[in-house]
């Protein structure tokens, strides 16, 4: 009996033993809203579980370390490389180097204690990605001298880089340059192309004065522009217009590389010129940053001043560049209940509680959902809330009475409602308990609400 006793002992741990050896470590790269989504130890950042990092080693050869919405994470190869802003996940930059990273205006926003925050992009990198404090060419040839869409910043038959740009031959990844000879942005390289570095003189005399909204230069996104306060008095504007997407987008604006000056910056929509937000330096060379919501193909106006300048002010240098991503919300525009998007029972709805400035006032942060209910009750559960927002939820009949609502007024808690109904259309309604004043601010980090979804399910 003892032997046995001892053999079946060895047999249960040996059991252990495999088991132990067996188990399967889950992988990065499932969809995710929240972190218990995500197999312990990772963490949801940019809607995919990653593995968490404090430094550069604790990700996997090709990752980076970078902040995600919840702590450091490794980036994953594939929301790694980019040819533009659009490619990369929210929050993230296409820098020179084709990578995605995460800007910055010192070492301190960076993700790792080794990672440096480089110019001319003001992006964070690991020291082996850095050539004489610059990043290093892409693999496959440099940025070129061409810049982005065309020479013109319009696209077309111009070409983007040249032949030794930054990716393709044809326009995508390569040796032979990212436009090739036929260029990247075509007809459309307006707003989507970018990417070149246009210097303006800076001599204390303007060969074209842009000190008024109806004088703005036009202002590409992805360019770099190297402008110029020629003066105590002068003033630059600056204009540029966002993609017409469906849901909108974030629109950043980074002010660096400023002279010897205190900068003044003002934020405009160009409908009616109303100051969105505005932004003084507190120091000298102290750069300056916005983020605005956007609707789609909305115009918006950057001015640009010293601040409270001597009268003696020499001709001082500063570089701005705008920078945009578009919001992946598939349900929009869905703003009132005849553009209402169709569900079904049972199946969890993601959407955003976005909205856009396309003059002084913010647009409708509600969403319309239409779904077909049978006779008896229906619950409306909305678990998933950004934590800078507090939200109400509707739930109305065939003929569009209200059956059921419910409101909360805390930052990031979910709400469920249950009614009787009866057979046919209804419309589910999600929107705001209270208004937000974070669509537009003046720094690089967004606002929750901006990268994380609401979920909600209706069910019978």
């Amino acid at each position: 009996m003892k032997r046995l006793a001892m053999m079946l002992g060895l047999g249960w741990m040996l059991a252990l033993a495999v088991d132990g050896c067996t188990d399967r470590k889950s992988v990065p790269g499932k969809d995710c809203l929240v972190n218990t989504d995500c197999d312990s130890p990772f963490s949801c950042s940019f809607g995919k579980c990653h593995a968490t990092c404090r430094e550069a080693r604790d990700c996997a050869p090709g990752q980076d370390c970078v902040r995600g919405a919840d702590g450091n994470v490794c980036l994953l190869v594939p929301e790694s490389t980019c040819g533009l802003n659009s490619d990369c996940p929210a929050g993230l930059f296409c820098a020179k180097d084709l990578q995605c990273r995460a800007q910055c205006e010192a070492p301190v926003d960076c993700a790792t204690p080794t990672q440096q925050c480089v110019l001319p992009d003001k992006v964070c990198a690991e020291p082996d990605d850095i050539d004489n404090g610059m990043l290093k060419p892409p693999v496959g040839g440099g940025t070129g001298t061409g810049g982005g869409a065309g020479t013109s910043g319009a696209g077309g038959s111009a070409g983007s880089a040249g032949t030794t740009g930054s990716a393709g031959s044809a326009g995508s990844a390569g040796t032979t340059g990212r436009g090739g000879t036929t260029g990247t942005a075509g007809s459309a390289g307006g707003t989507g192309g970018g990417g070149q570095t246009i210097v303006l003189p800076c001599d204390g005399v303007e060969p074209t004065a842009n000190d008024t909204h109806a004088q703005a230069t036009p202002l590409v996104i992805g360019d770099t522009v190297q402008g110029c306060v020629e003066a105590a008095a002068d003033h630059d504007f600056y204009q540029l217009t966002v993609p017409a997407d469906a849901a909108g987008g974030i629109l950043k604006i980074a002010i660096t590389e400023v002279g010897a000056f205190r900068g003044d910056a003002t934020l405009y929509s160009s409908s009616d010129f109303a100051e969105l937000k505005s932004s003084t330096a507190g120091t000298n060379a102290q750069s300056l940053f916005f983020y605005v919501a956007t609707t789609p193909g909305a115009s918006y106006q950057l001015e640009m001043a010293a601040w409270s300048p001597p009268s003696t002010l020499p001709a001082s240098r500063y570089t701005v560049r705008a920078t945009y991503t578009a919001l992946p919300d598939p349900t929009e525009p869905n703003d009132t209940r005849f553009d209402a998007k169709t569900i079904t029972v049972g199946t969890p709805v993601m959407g955003y509680l976005f909205a856009g400035y396309a003059s002084a006032n913010v647009a409708s942060f509600d969403d319309y959902y239409k779904v077909t209910l049978a006779a008896g009750s229906a619950t409306v559960n909305l678990d998933i809330v950004p934590s800078n927002l507090s939200t109400q939820i509707w739930l109305y009949d065939p003929t569009g009475e209200m059956l059921k609502s419910d409101s909360t007024s805390t930052l990031g808690s979910g709400l469920t409602i249950t009614s009787p109904v009866t057979a046919g259309d209804h419309w589910v309604r999600v929107s705001l308990w209270n208004g937000v004043s974070t669509q537009v601010g003046n720094t690089m980090a967004v606002p929750d609400n901006f990268t994380r979804p609401y979920r909600f399910t209706v069910t019978q």
